[in-house]
């Protein structure tokens, strides 16, 4: 009987564990108790394959006699040990990974063995954001509202914002810049120009090198379904003038550029386009998506570099779910229903209002920003084809702009998140505080 009762007690301290570590997995499938294979197989095994800057601590494991490991990345590489029984645990650090020059972005665990051909695995150096709290500018009190935000290239904003005149609306820049803490309005930007004054506030301001694209719409115009106002401004001198372009998109739901501005995405109320931009025009040679690319009601578009191969990616992401395409040598786009199911998986429950793709991690490869109800999240692509979830950030409010960059005006931290609100009539920065 003592030894029945013992058995059930093992039993049920081991069901707890597992259920424990199923909820930690699910949270982070890159931590070293995830794994539920301690005997060494045939594959080299690393984990975390995320490796903060300031280091972490890293298992080894691989079968078939003792070998020595480095981390290498191109030529610089540093020692971490020596495997004896196929397994080894060690904590690299940050003054191991200085020493050695490792930077940000991809590297490998390599695996030498007397007699046998090297194995490697891949991994990434990132440095972890550390956001300070949302600091908030509200637009009431100056009675207008953001439609579009960009980050200046040498820190603050500019907002694409509308305010009323003559019983319409009209549209102009305004510059914001953070002082002490504090988001504080610069005044008016480009001279004050005006901007035609739409009935519909959307818009979205795209930045190109040395200029902007300023992109308007009117649902209620009479002469066309979905009328479309391209501004075109430089930014020294500052100056603005329409641009003599017909767009041949006649609705637009969603807007999303790249952060190169090699590319535009523009939703209709069917399907997805992706414009390739040139010096002369921001909508050029023309492609529609192929598979899962049908708009949806409250669909997201946003473009980057999921993968680190250097292609610009696609990512479309609704209630029902998100859709990855993958860029082409060739410069099409296809479906990945893989990372597609994926992605769903790691956002569930989210209800997206706004999502940006940059590399908050500066590991070489973009993450997606994504914001719904009062909170925004950062979802990290994994080199084995996963994706890991930040924690939440709060005190936002109906976000539906997201634009990423040095705010702060600092080149040697991560980038910042700007974002715009319209129903709150409020735009906010959260800065990224992290160094490398």
């Amino acid at each position: 009987m003592t030894i029945t009762r013992l058995g059930l007690a093992l039993f049920g301290l081991t069901m707890a564990l597992s259920s424990c570590a199923v909820s930690l997995c699910d949270k982070d499938p890159t931590d070293p108790r995830c794994d539920q294979s301690p005997v060494p197989s045939d594959k080299l095994q690393v984990l975390p394959i995320r490796i903060p800057v300031d280091g972490a601590h890293v298992t080894v494991r691989l079968g078939n006699g003792p070998g020595t490991v480095v981390l290498r990345q191109g030529t610089k590489e540093v020692s971490v040990g020596a495997l004896s029984d196929g397994v080894l645990e060690v904590h690299i650090t940050g003054q191991m990974l200085a020493g050695a020059m490792i930077s940000l972005g991809e590297a490998k665990v390599v695996v030498s063995r007397p007699g046998k051909a090297d194995e490697t695995a891949a991994i990434r150096i990132y440095a972890e954001p550390m956001f300070d709290p949302a600091v908030s500018y509200d637009n009431k009190q100056d009675g207008e509202t953001p439609e579009g935000i960009v980050v200046k290239p040498t820190g603050g904003i500019w907002a694409f914002t509308s305010y009323p005149r003559s019983g319409s609306r009209a549209q102009h820049f305004v510059e914001f810049l953070l002082s002490s803490g504090q988001l504080m309005s610069r005044g008016a930007a480009f001279g004050n120009i005006n901007f035609a004054a739409w009935s519909d506030r959307a818009a979205l301001t795209v930045r190109q090198g040395n200029r902007l694209v300023t992109f308007s719409r009117d649902l209620f115009a009479t002469s066309t379904p979905d009328a479309i106002q391209l501004d075109l401004c430089t930014l020294s001198p500052e100056q603005c003038s329409p641009l003599s372009i017909t767009p041949d998109f006649a609705k637009v739901m969603g807007l999303a550029t790249d952060a190169r501005g090699t590319m535009l995405a523009v939703q209709s109320d069917q399907e997805v386009y992706v414009y390739q931009s040139s010096d002369q025009s921001p909508i050029d040679r023309r492609q529609q998506l192929q598979g899962g690319s049908s708009a949806r009601t409250g669909q997201k578009v946003a473009l980057g570099d999921l993968n680190g191969d250097g292609r610009v990616d696609l990512v479309t992401i609704s209630d029902t779910g998100a859709n990855v395409f993958l860029g082409q040598q060739s410069g099409t786009f296809t479906l990945d229903a893989t990372l597609s199911t994926k992605l769903t998986g790691a956002l569930a429950g989210s209800v997206p209002t706004a999502i940006t793709m940059a590399d908050m991690d500066v590991d070489g490869i973009d993450d997606v920003i994504v914001a719904s109800g009062t909170s925004l999240q950062v979802v990290y692509p994994l080199a084995n084809g996963t994706f890991t979830v930040s924690s939440a950030i709060g005190g936002l409010d109906s976000t539906d702009t997201i634009m990423v960059g040095a705010v702060d005006g600092k080149t040697n931290s991560g980038p910042d998140i700007a974002i715009s609100s319209q129903k709150a009539q409020r735009i906010a920065v959260i800065v990224n505080q992290s160094s490398y």
